[in-house]
Parts: C-alpha cells; structure tokens; sequence
C-alpha cells in the first residue's frame, strides 16, 4: 500500500497509509523546496528549464524504507514517465547524507534520492551547506 506523509508539529513528515486511488499530490514542505533549490544549482544546459519549474513543483511520492527520498513533479504538466536523467549530486560537509537529483522528460525535476544510514533518516541539514557538484559523466 503506498505512503504518504503528514506533518506532525515540527513540520517534519509521518507516513500514513494510502489506498491505491488516493492522491497523494502535496506542496513541498520549505526544506524540499530549498534542497531542490541547491540541487539545481549545479551548471548544466538544463539549468534554466529547471529553475522554471522550481515553483511549480509538488510532492508525489516518497520512500518505502523510510528514507527522506522524494519524487516530484512540475504541476502544471500530467506525470511523466519515471526515465530518469541524472543531473547533480550533494552532500553534507560531515558526508553523513548526500544527495542525488534526477530529471526526467523535459528536463523537469522528478527524484531526489537522499542516501544515508537510518540512523539520519530523520535529519534535514541546512541545505545551504551541501556541497553540489554535477553528476559525473
């Protein structure tokens, strides 16, 4: 059964079991927005196209471990299909979490994986702080 998340007081994400016809289309919490603000710094020829969608971005699904990874999409397009480009990586200055950050048709974003122990999986650095690089070839 999918999950999708609530909030609890902190604003921090809980899980909450889903029917198969519900949707799970939400805003992004602030800390979503700023780390795929991060992410899509990086240089590429896809930059501008992903800065436009920056605002128009919704949540649309989460990990099953319990990991902060997420997947979203521009809303004003239907879902696209989930072919993924990879387009940045990140960090923590720690290296206790990084990051990487998929596109997909069109060049609008559609996943952030966020790898870590599960002992992290409840962190939110700053994501001012993560170091970003392109993904390599």
């Amino acid at each position: 059964m999918p999950i999708a998340p609530a909030f609890d007081r902190t604003n921090r994400p809980i899980a909450r079991l889903l029917r198969h016809d519900e949707q799970v289309d939400r805003e992004l919490t602030p800390w979503e927005r700023d780390l795929l603000a991060a992410l899509a710094s990086a240089p590429g020829p896809q930059l501008e196209t992903i800065r436009e969608s920056l605002p128009h971005l919704v949540w649309t699904g989460g990990c099953g471990c319990g990991c902060a990874s997420f997947n979203v999409r521009d809303s004003r397009y239907e879902e696209p299909p989930h072919e993924l480009f990879h387009y940045s990586n990140g960090w923590t200055p720690d290296h206790s979490i990084s990051f990487a950050f998929y596109l997909g048709e069109g060049d609008r974003p559609i996943s952030l994986d966020i790898l870590t122990e599960p002992e992290y999986f409840d962190a939110r650095p700053d994501p001012a702080t993560i170091v970003v690089v392109p993904a390599g070839p």
